[in-house]
């Protein structure tokens, strides 16, 4: 376990566990075919605040994902922004982001078009019977032509290889 301080309040996360499977082909979403994800994180968070503590938070945050491998397209920040939301308190322990982190990057390829992310927390006072769910989802995908001159590499710049959205000077 690990603590974190951020001035006032102090986390420590403990118990980490994830894990990703495949679940199989998932329903088509705007006329592709889909591959379900599950990405399960849980564990147990204290948050030491003014004096008062609050021990052990055990959240558990199961986020699947319908991904269309035959689409490419580029990373959306705020669908990986809010897909990450209900972990909030877990990435404030640097061991959590790190194998988050690594198990979303070995468990699929090409572009989500649905995630569903459905947390539940116990312990906290507030604690309700259902889950909190969040649904982000592409709606609507529609092939556009682009200008090619818009991607040309300016002069005096060259491209690193293996990544498509930067340049070298």
């Amino acid at each position: 376990p690990s603590t974190v301080a951020t001035g006032l309040v102090r986390f420590r996360v403990r118990n980490l566990r994830v894990a990703g499977d495949t679940l199989g082909a998932g329903e088509s979403l705007d006329g592709h075919a889909t591959i379900r994800y599950r990405l399960t994180e849980e564990f147990d968070v204290a948050v030491h605040a003014l004096g008062v503590v609050r021990e052990d938070l055990h959240q558990v945050v199961v986020t699947d994902f319908w991904v269309a491998a035959d689409l490419r397209l580029v990373p959306n920040p705020v669908m990986a922004l809010l897909s990450r939301v209900a972990t909030v308190l877990g990435q404030t322990d640097a061991s959590f982001v790190r194998r988050s982190e690594a198990a979303r990057a070995t468990l699929y390829d090409g572009t989500p078009l649905r995630i569903v992310v459905t947390s539940r927390t116990s312990g906290a006072s507030d604690e309700r019977d259902e889950p909190s769910v969040r649904t982000l989802e592409i709606l609507d995908l529609t092939p556009t032509a682009l200008d090619p001159a818009r991607f040309r590499i300016p002069a005096g710049y060259e491209r690193r290889p293996g990544d498509e959205f930067s340049w070298n000077h």
